[in-house]
């Protein structure tokens, strides 16, 4: 279902992600697991559109996800939270969440 072939990140000198390859099976429990500075986050940016790689191809079904912006990503039910958690002040509890599904609802343009 989503397969992740020789994914490399470079910031400046610092390779971060080498040749990183990965298939995630639908159905299966997986899990990607290591050390701090180990690349975890920076593959889940990679995967969400956040990141470029400098090589490698990352498949979701049919769809290079390489070739796609990070807001048409998360038409194929892929997307990510951050740890700084940040709320829009000028909203209610319920607009917040509303905010982070909002692409979900008919009405909505959606192109794929």
């Amino acid at each position: 279902m989503l397969e992740i072939k020789g994914i490399t990140v470079k910031f400046g000198g610092l390779t971060a992600v080498n040749k990183f390859n990965m298939i995630i099976e639908k159905g299966k429990i997986h899990s990607l697991i290591g050390p701090n500075g180990a690349g975890k986050t920076t593959l889940f940016n990679v995967i969400t559109g956040v990141v470029k790689p400098v090589e490698g191809v990352v498949k979701f079904k049919d769809a290079n996800l390489l070739n796609l912006k990070t807001e048409e990503i998360i038409y194929y039910g892929i997307s990510r939270t951050f740890q700084n958690l940040q709320l829009f002040n000028f909203l209610n509890v319920y607009e917040n969440i509303y905010s982070g599904i909002v692409h979900n609802f008919k009405g909505i343009y959606r192109k794929y």
